[in-house]
């Protein structure tokens, strides 16, 4: 059945297209004075039915697809507008302060009426100074690990599987027939060699002679200490170790036991407050081979809290020189040293355990280096002290807490200039070195030739500490959340001198490891 068409006029507008015959216009287009083209006759009232419905499906994709498009529009021009009103209320905010130059003085015409301005002046000030100016005030980089660092990721699942699991029975070590067979009078001299001359050859945590000397007359398997230094030692993987690895394990849970049954009686006793401090600083790295997670956290929080009270008891601690007499200098500076180790195993267990990357506040002090230690006990603590001078700045301490972060997977937030000074103040640091630490003249002019030819430890690893600094701020620095060529310039040479400080690093590493004069 046959059925009148409308004009394309109606169809477009959904009207209803009245007309006499067919070879007459429309009565609408004859009204708009348009002229009425007829459509062509259906043959069937089915088959157009499914042309509307055609037409009218594209037709509302096309209008969807269109709103789509102002959606994305509207919250564009949303978020430029927010920058907008958000950087305008920042300059708005900023005071302007009037400097004027009297008899080659720099002096402020501007009143300062509170605290809070005179904390605006400082900063201003400083950025008046600074040879950017404004230019990058700003602009702010973004920077974000695409994955977590796989060494942080593998520890922290390590970590709470032996949490969740409980720690192995270790009492299969201690009761074992292989234990009862032990003489422990053959292993603690050997033991004790290997703490003094490989494992604790940074950053003693006690004074080697004066303990050989106390040690003498004592019966040596009733002291804690010595305990404690044979079972970290008996785990200790370097050339000179005289164990295989099923005997660091059964010799290790042997002084580990008795340590153990010793420290819980005495680490609450006023008295004893540096010794107990010394042996969990000691018996740690035992802890940590052995899986004993639970216990690590516990013992580190009593030990940072026994190294608060001893430096609030001994605040003169961290001025130990040659005034004093030899046995309050011993004193002085074991509490220093160990308030050091208590406050770096803290925030190792801080961000494996609680997914904190707190820095340590680094005071600058300087630490006091006994005059009958070795040359190596004696540069390290030299070295320690240019690191703490460097690293307590307030500047670089600040840029190290941001570029820290990335450690546990949070987004780093620096600018420009940060960046830029952050390497003037690491080349200031390393010219003003001495000349027997320094391996060339510029930080970054290291080369594998320079280093065959060099056979300082000293100055290897200082190189080594420097090269160390470079990777862990140019690697965070290559993923970055916006375009433009600043930002394009500060990944090229972060990939550059990331990749460039790895290569260093090795060949430096090996260097020190084939001179043989410390376990490395």
């Amino acid at each position: 059945m046959a059925r009148r068409a409308p004009c394309q006029y109606c169809k477009q507008r959904r009207r209803k297209c009245e007309r006499s015959c067919e070879s007459e216009p429309c009565t609408r287009c004859i009204k708009m004075k348009r002229k009425c083209i007829p459509q062509e006759f259906s043959s069937s009232s089915d088959s157009s039915v499914g042309d509307d419905d055609e037409v009218n499906e594209r037709r509302y994709n096309d209008l969807y697809q269109q709103i789509e498009e102002l959606q994305i529009e509207l919250h564009n021009l949303e978020i430029d507008l927010n920058k907008q009103r958000s950087t305008a209320a920042l300059i708005k905010s900023e005071p302007t302060w009037t400097l004027q130059i009297e008899n080659g003085q720099l002096r402020l015409q501007t009143e300062i009426k509170s605290f809070e301005e005179l904390s605006l002046y400082g900063k201003a000030f400083l950025r008046y100074l600074s040879p950017f100016g404004n230019t990058f005030k700003k602009v702010s980089l973004v920077f974000e690990n695409a994955q977590p660092y796989a060494l942080h990721k593998a520890i922290t699942d390590l970590t709470r599987l032996a949490v969740d699991n409980g720690s192995a029975n270790n009492n299969m070590y201690s009761n074992s027939m292989i234990a009862r067979y032990i003489k422990p009078e053959a292993f603690i001299d050997g033991l004790i060699d290997i703490h003094f001359h490989c494992f604790d050859v940074w950053l003693q945590a006690i004074h080697e002679r004066s303990f050989r000397k106390r040690i003498e007359k004592i019966n040596k398997l009733e002291d804690p200490t010595t305990l404690a230094i044979c079972a970290s030692a008996s785990v200790h993987i370097c050339r000179h170790s005289f164990l295989n690895s099923q005997e660091k394990r059964y010799v290790g849970e042997y002084f580990y036991k008795k340590c153990m049954e010793k420290l819980i009686d005495m680490f609450d006793d006023p008295e004893r407050e540096l010794e107990s401090l010394v042996i969990i600083n000691i018996i740690q790295p035992f802890l940590f081979t052995t899986m004993r997670f639970n216990e690590c956290k516990k013992w580190s929080s009593i030990a940072w809290i026994l190294a608060e009270s001893l430096t609030k008891k001994h605040p003169g601690y961290a001025n130990g020189d040659a005034s004093l007499d030899m046995n309050t200098r011993i004193f002085y500076a074991t509490i220093h040293r160990n308030h050091l180790a208590a406050r770096g195993i803290l925030s190792i267990v801080d961000l494996f355990f609680n997914h904190r990357c707190e820095c340590i506040e680094h005071i600058p002090c300087r630490f006091d280096f006994l005059p009958d230690e070795n040359s190596l006990i004696r540069y390290s603590f030299e070295a320690l002290n240019y690191v703490i001078q460097l690293e307590s700045h307030p500047f670089m301490s600040r840029v190290h807490k941001r570029t820290m972060k990335a450690l546990v997977g949070e987004k780093i937030d620096l600018t420009f200039e940060d960046i830029v000074c952050h390497e003037g103040f690491l080349v200031e640091w390393w010219q003003n070195l001495p000349e027997y630490m320094k391996i060339s003249e510029e930080p970054y002019n290291c080369t594998k030739e320079l280093i065959d030819s060099c056979n300082s430890v000293q100055k290897l690893t200082m190189s080594l500490y420097i090269h160390s600094v470079a990777i862990n701020i140019h690697a965070n620095l290559v993923n970055i959340k916006i375009n433009g060529n600043t930002a394009q310039i500060v990944k090229d040479k972060a990939i550059y001198l990331a990749l460039y400080a790895a290569e260093i690093i090795l060949i430096l590493a090996k260097k020190i490891e084939n001179l043989e004069e410390i376990c490395f």
